[in-house]
């Protein structure tokens, strides 16, 4: 292909090239047709196609596709394999419809509970997000479709978007927000990237060369193309020089006209442009539409639709056993979710559904049971006395009711954050006399990210069906009818309030400046390194029977975890890995977070899997510990490094149920050849391992003569001790000049170098 698309761009005009860096049209790459360079289509829908077509009479309509459960909710399945088989039946009807780019899946790290996009990303924790992102790309690409992650980068609200600028630090910015789209270049080999409207520390992404170029081209090995969000380039001169090869949309050949005056005035360079193309002809010729359009089974998408909410649904609580409901026993089921459930978010996600299932009618048809229905709210969900009265009623009637509850589609959307994490009080009021009223009562919660819950102590059981996509009523009558065993976990954070929140002081920002204050503590690290109290935890959700963790062990970079369901049903576990830095045995500071050193998270996820276990079956599960599990980003030396020392390594259950423990201890990084300066602490000198002990006691010996050292153990440290906070340059007074105490560290320095053969 390398050498035909060579051959094309010695045949193309400058005038044809810097056309095929903006698309044809809205929804079309550019095409030559003299040159056989065919027109392909790409389209929205993370879950699910999203196509506009014409009617007869010229009319644009969305053409029906299967509604899978969005990111939000797929994350909750913590199952790359699950996110690959919905990736796989999205391929197939992308592949029905002629299209040869899926504009998905959404990436963006959850910094803010209240961002209206985030039913659409992932995770908190951009290993989770990464992982299963790269399911969802292998098996979209799989079926020859290219997938385009989004939205490079750090694009983490509505408010402003197309001029905010996140302002954050470069250590969270390649701790925290870039690491989801570095799995997906890496273990899927995704093939396009959307980068966002925002800004950077004040930068247009489109024209960041650090991250397009630099970042994501030559660290990572990306080899599609870059393209903007519809209407998100601000200079298309810049951006093509930072590596952003395409416009989306076109702008009726402005910018064709602009990059082509650049060119003449030696702005742009031919090879630049080449580039773009190249990338470009890559990706089009990879993904041609097969002919005719394929065929796919409505009736099988819609079953795995199912099976996929099934797994992403999460029980919350449960007490005294509510669930799983008896059969055979009249409920009262509450709410208009019942009959109008909500499946997924508003936007340019949104998906024109082959069908929804009417919840009331999959509890009835799966359990055979009588129902009394009720309103609950009305459909402008404003509280409603009536409405109320009639449902607690019901709920009396039946001795039982299970209440749908959650968010409105104008509650959470593409284009506006929140300002709140409240229910409607229609709902609430609802819940609450309804709890009030009757003892079995079953909460189940619609909506595409977390809220306060003012009921949680009365409700006795809640389940979180997120947005379930278009078949979520089956999965929510199999689940509360236990014919189907709960096996969700949060993908995030719930709460207690929203003023709790990491983000609160800084979010959405002030006019077009957002300071992202809390750093790398997104999530379950800030809720973990303060201590607070959460709603619910990040990893956690209940099952129908029990796991016991029986044994641990470390050997060399493999660590297995024995799991084992001790509960009369089975069930799935998800057996989530989390490190941690133990204390230095001198210090009494955590592992690279001496004055030296690195705040360090309380701990972080580093691996995971979801297994299946009958009840009394044990099993082994096997992780590897690769490098960036004990490293951090070092902002001086622009890259990650393994920082020394013992880690408690822990399986748990949730990031507030660790049930096993190991100890591993790793070895510093040495790549990097450490630098001392006359602004040296001399604490560093002793605890940072990087400084040969030889060397440093040489360098204080000389600075501070009177200290003579212990013998074979060298200078005391605690002794030394005394120095906290020194720097050399503060001990002139001994070295009587600045001359000779740099002379005294350029020969330290020396040292170093020929230590670490540099």
């Amino acid at each position: 292909m390398e050498n035909k698309i060579k051959e094309l761009l010695s045949q193309m005009t400058i005038e044809e090239k810097i056309s095929f860096c903006s698309g044809h049209d809205a929804w079309h790459a550019e095409s030559l047709r003299r040159l056989g360079i065919p027109e392909i289509m790409m389209c929205d829908g993370p879950h699910g196609l999203r196509k506009r077509d014409k009617n007869e009479q010229g009319e644009y309509y969305t053409v029906k596709a299967t509604c899978f459960p969005p990111a939000s909710a797929m994350a909750n399945s913590w199952d790359p394999s699950l996110a690959g088989r919905v990736g796989k039946y999205i391929g197939e009807e992308c592949k029905a419809e002629q299209v040869s780019i899926l504009l998905g899946p959404g990436m963006n790290i959850k910094r803010s509970p209240t961002c209206g996009r985030n039913f659409e990303y992932y995770s908190e924790d951009p290993y989770l997000s990464g992982k299963v992102a790269a399911g969802f790309i292998n098996g979209l690409q799989g079926e020859g479709i290219a997938a385009c992650a989004k939205h490079f980068c750090v694009n983490n609200q509505e408010t402003r978007r197309f001029s905010t600028s996140a302002n954050v630090s470069e250590r969270a910015l390649y701790e925290i927000y870039l690491p989801s789209f570095e799995i997906a270049v890496k273990e899927a080999n995704v093939q396009t990237i959307m980068h966002s409207y925002n800004r950077i520390n004040g930068h247009y992404v489109s024209e960041d060369k650090e991250l397009i170029t630099d970042t994501l081209r030559g660290k990572w090995g990306f080899n599609g193309y870059v393209m903007s969000d519809w209407n998100a380039m601000s200079s298309r001169v810049p951006a093509y020089k930072a590596g952003t090869d395409v416009e989306m949309p076109p702008c009726s050949g402005l910018r064709d006209a602009e990059v082509l005056e650049a060119y003449k005035n030696g702005e742009i360079t031919m090879e630049e442009i080449d580039n773009s193309v190249t990338n470009v002809l890559r990706v089009i010729f990879r993904h041609l539409p097969n002919g005719e359009k394929g065929t796919f089974s409505v009736d099988e998408h819609h079953s795995a639709a199912a099976k996929a909410a099934e797994e992403c649904m999460v029980l919350l609580k449960n007490d005294n056993n509510v669930l799983p409901f008896e059969s055979g026993k009249p409920l009262a089921v509450i709410g208009g979710f019942a009959k109008k459930p909500r499946f997924q978010g508003g936007g340019s996600s949104h998906v024109e559904p082959l069908r929804v299932d009417d919840i009331t009618e999959y509890l009835n048809a799966e359990n055979g049971i009588e129902i009394t229905y009720a309103d609950g709210y009305d459909e402008k969900h404003t509280t409603n006395p009536e409405l109320i009265a009639e449902a607690v009623e019901a709920a009396k009637k039946c001795g039982r009711a299970v209440i749908f509850a959650g968010m409105p589609d104008s509650y959470e959307t593409e284009g506006r954050d929140r300002r709140h994490m409240k229910l409607p009080p229609a709902h609430n009021e609802l819940i609450e006399a309804v709890c009030t009223a009757c003892e079995n009562v079953v909460v189940v919660l619609m909506a595409g990210s977390p809220n306060e819950l003012p009921w949680v102590d009365k409700a006795p059981a809640i389940m979180h069906a997120y947005l379930g996509g278009q078949a979520l009523g089956g999965a929510v009558a199999r689940i509360l009818f236990g014919k189907v065993n709960p096996s969700g976990k949060l993908a995030e954070t719930h709460p207690v309030r929203f003023e709790d929140n990491p983000a609160y002081l800084n979010f959405p920002g002030d006019g077009d400046e957002c300071f992202y204050g809390e750093d790398i503590y997104v999530g379950y690290r800030y809720y973990d390194k303060k201590k607070m109290d959460v709603l619910f935890p990040f990893g956690h959700g209940l099952s129908y029977t029990r796991f016991e963790y029986t044994s641990i062990n470390a050997d060399g970079n493999t660590v297995t975890v024995t799991v084992k369901n001790i509960g009369a049903r089975v069930g799935k576990e998800v057996v989530q890995l989390y490190a941690s830095a133990l204390p230095h045995p001198v210090t009494s500071t955590y592992v690279g977070e001496s004055s030296f050193g690195f705040a360090r998270p309380e701990k972080w996820l580093v691996g995971f899997d979801k297994i299946e276990l009958a009840p009394g079956e044990e099993k082994e599960v096997a992780f590897e510990l690769y490098d960036r599990v004990f490293s951090v980003y070092d902002a001086k030396v622009k890259d990650f490094r393994v920082i020394g020392g013992d880690y408690a390594i822990s399986a748990a259950a949730s990031s507030r149920d660790i049930r096993i423990s190991t100890t591993v201890s790793v070895e510093d990084d040495t790549s990097f050849v450490p630098v001392i300066t006359k602004n040296t602490v001399f604490e560093d000198l002793f605890v940072d391992k990087r400084y040969p002990k030889a060397i440093v006691d040489e360098l204080v010996k000389e600075v501070l003569p009177q200290f003579e050292g212990d013998g074979e153990e060298g200078l005391n440290f605690d002794e030394m001790r005394r120095h906290n906070g020194y720097v050399l340059r503060q001990k002139l007074t001994t070295v009587k000049s600045i001359e000779k105490l740099d002379e005294i560290i350029e020969r330290a320095n020396k040292k170093l170098r020929e230590y670490y053969g540099k």
